[in-house]
């Protein structure tokens, strides 16, 4: 499973959408912030798809094969695009330690 490209896809389908919705829920005074409240709806309808090929490609091991590729997207959105913030824009460490 962990070498299905399949699988990779998804997870960074799932990056892109934390990053969008990151952008979307953020407060809109910052630069490409929208400030809307029900952002996370964004997130789940983003999920389905991930959830969709986890059924139909892995119907033994959905909830293993969901998880992984939650877990890979969630470390590729919130984890290497800030760090890559942090070291190609020279941003400081405030992709990682500012909540907003």
């Amino acid at each position: 499973m962990i070498r299905s490209p399949i699988a990779w896809l998804a997870a960074v389908w799932l990056a892109v959408a934390i990053h969008l919705d990151w952008h979307l829920g953020r407060p809109a005074h910052g630069h490409l912030s929208f400030g809307l409240p029900y952002h996370w709806v964004f997130g789940v309808v983003a999920s389905v798809p991930v959830a969709w090929i986890a059924v139909t490609r892995w119907p033994e091991r959905i909830g293993r094969a969901f998880a992984l590729m939650l877990g890979l997207g969630v470390l590729l959105g919130h984890g290497l695009e800030p760090l890559g913030e942090v070291v190609l824009y020279r941003v400081g460490w405030q992709p990682f330690t500012n909540t907003a």
